[in-house]
């Protein structure tokens, strides 16, 4: 009796969050419809009435650095049924599409590094290659990597073999392609080397239950983020964090982001005839930031990544942010203090746009550029 309640209850809980989600997804179709309308418009970003006596509060917009694509964004314009290329071109201003022959174009990324032994399991036949010495390996054989093993790579010897690999704390992510463990400068690298579509299909940067648009537009960004960073560092091209692009490997595939990937095979977007920089991030807050105030760099440089208006990013989360904090907690600085912390000679109206905090007791500290 007690589990049948317990299946009864479970049942109407699942009902509550369908029905929830229904009403959300109502919601953030409704909003993106609306700012479609409004297209053009004037973003006013408004903060709520000022901050009583003895605090101060501190109203902010989006979530990230706000260059480029803006990942809701975009999900707002797939949902007022906007397609990818009106999607992508709308953030990176003035680039035109392009095609090239990405099937068989290598990447490398590092997906682990330290000094712990590492080990990878193939899920099918597979080979252990360590200079001219090659060992054959059955499915689910393992290997240890070390910083003393000198350079090996595992091999999968079957189009179906799939490598899994485990850190210190366990099982990590399984992977296509091949792996590559290379000692540097008393560390092991472990480092999935791959096809460049294939990489794509295992990026972790938009949810699969996004709009399709939406996702193929973040591919293609993320397809022209990979090959303008080939050969950022001696030993990979790019590493699986926020740093480069978030990656997961086969652990993230989807049927919906393997059909981005499918659909867009190869396509970029171009300008003054090189791929761009694709720059994106999670929410601009209603409108996208030029490169020069965030990153420096000149427009006249990177003209695609001017800053642009962005209402369809009202069905973000995070579109406003605010922050009450008591006067005690802030610290006036002056302008000369400011320039010499930061090894200035003058001050600009830029400088002060950006702002981090660490932490979360009364000692933050706030970080201003």
């Amino acid at each position: 009796y007690a589990r049948r309640q317990a299946l009864i209850h479970l049942s109407g809980l699942q009902g509550q969050a369908r029905a929830l989600q229904t009403k959300l997804d109502q919601y953030e179709t409704e909003a993106a419809q609306a700012a479609l309308k409004g297209r053009g418009a004037s973003y006013a970003a408004t903060c709520p009435p000022a901050a009583p006596p003895g605090s101060v509060r501190f109203c902010g917009h989006g979530w990230g650095h706000g260059v480029g694509l803006g990942q809701w964004g975009a999900k707002g314009m797939a949902l007022a049924g906007l397609n990818y290329r009106f999607i992508d071109q709308h953030f990176y201003t003035g680039t035109i599409w392009s095609s090239l022959a990405t099937a068989n174009t290598p990447i490398h990324v590092a997906v682990l590094w330290g000094t712990a032994t590492y080990r990878v399991v193939p899920t099918g036949p597979a080979q252990l290659i360590a200079g001219s010495q090659v060992r054959n390996l059955a499915p689910g054989q393992a290997v240890s990597l070390a910083v003393s093993g000198g350079v090996e790579k595992v091999v999968p010897t079957s189009a179906a073999t799939r490598l899994t690999v485990y850190g210190p704390s366990g099982r990590y992510h399984a992977y296509r392609g091949t792996i590559v463990a290379q000692p540097s400068g008393g560390l092991l690298y472990v480092i999935n080397v791959l096809p460049i579509e294939d990489y794509l299909r295992g990026l972790g940067e938009v949810p699969s239950s996004w709009p399709l648009e939406a996702i193929k537009a973040q591919i293609v960004a993320a397809r022209c983020y990979a090959l303008t960073h080939m050969g950022s560092t001696a030993l990979y091209d790019v590493d699986d964090t926020t740093q480069y692009q978030v990656y997961y490997g086969i652990d993230a595939e989807s049927a919906s982001q393997n059909a981005a990937v499918d659909q867009t095979a190869g396509q970029v977007l171009m300008s003054a005839g090189h791929v761009i920089i694709a720059f994106f991030s999670a929410s601009d807050g209603g409108h996208t930031a030029n490169v020069s105030d965030v990153f420096g760099g000149s427009l006249a440089t990177y003209p695609y990544l001017r800053g642009v208006l962005d209402p369809w990013d009202v069905v973000a989360p995070r579109l406003n942010t605010v922050g009450l904090i008591g006067t005690h907690g802030v610290k006036r600085i002056g302008v000369s203090a400011f320039l010499h912390a930061f090894n200035r000679s003058t001050l600009t109206g830029n400088d002060v746009l950006w702002n981090e905090m660490f932490g979360t007791t009364p000692s933050n500290t706030w970080r201003y550029w």
